[in-house]
């Protein structure tokens, strides 16, 4: 992630210093022509390795009320890296594949939580296209060719073409994201008409309470009381809707 971790407190960068290793593990595990069932093998070893003790700093300083939302994403960048490393296994696709390629796009979508990045967007938009989730893929490319360097946002931008060459489902989101906003605000506003008026109902349950106190005043009745409870339950109704 494009992160400069010198910002950072020094013990999150200890923290952080385990993906150092992680990252450079991941390289070779690309550059090496393993089966799927060898690649995934060691990246299970890199993640009970230094991606673990990498967790258990962060945990044992979250612990302690440091912020380390930030670190969190960093650390779960990496880890999704690994495991696309793991998805673009050349042979057949297989189940295996599949598996890996949303275990990735789950951890791309968590370091997007507390932290804006194009690379993530990217990552994540690769993996929504080999889970032929095309729509997706295409918000997620875009959203990396809005946030990200000239040169990701370029291939970002070339993503969408292979994905969408006539424009057609790009217009489609954009027609959908419209009309849910339209709906959205359209509900908004009849919820706002339709929100009773409880200032007008309190002060009208407070001149119907007057009016009965001042006739249990004047005919000896102890109906006081009972205007009393009215005013009470007119005031804890207009509470509870406010």
């Amino acid at each position: 992630m494009a992160v400069e971790t010198t910002d950072l407190p020094r013990e999150i960068q200890i923290a952080l210093s385990y993906l150092d290793d992680v990252e450079q593990q991941t390289e070779r595990l690309r550059a090496q022509s393993d089966s799927i069932v060898a690649r995934a093998a060691r990246a299970r070893e890199i993640q009970k390795g230094d991606l673990a003790l990498a967790y258990q700093e962060l945990q044992k300083l979250e612990a302690r009320g440091v912020d380390v939302r930030l670190a969190r994403s960093i650390v779960a960048f990496q880890e999704g890296n690994l495991c696309w490393a793991v998805a673009c296994s050349s042979g057949l696709e297989t189940s295996e594949h599949t598996r890996w390629t949303e275990k990735a796009a789950q951890l791309f979508e968590s370091s997007l939580q507390d932290e804006e990045n194009g690379a993530a967007y990217y990552n994540l938009g690769l993996c929504y296209s080999l889970l032929n989730r095309k729509h997706s893929a295409i918000q997620a490319f875009r959203k990396a060719e809005a946030c990200g360097s000239d040169q990701l946002s370029i291939d970002a931008a070339k993503e969408i073409r292979r994905l969408d060459p006539t424009g057609r489902i790009t217009a489609e989101a954009d027609a959908r994201s419209a009309q849910s906003a339209s709906v959205e605000s359209g509900y908004s506003a009849a919820i706002a008409r339709k929100r009773p008026n409880w200032d007008l109902a309190k002060t009208g349950a407070g001149a119907l309470v007057l009016g009965i106190l001042t006739a249990g005043f004047l005919i000896g009745i102890p109906i006081a009381i009972i205007g009393l409870g009215m005013l009470l339950w007119a005031f804890t109704l207009g509470q509870k809707y406010d």
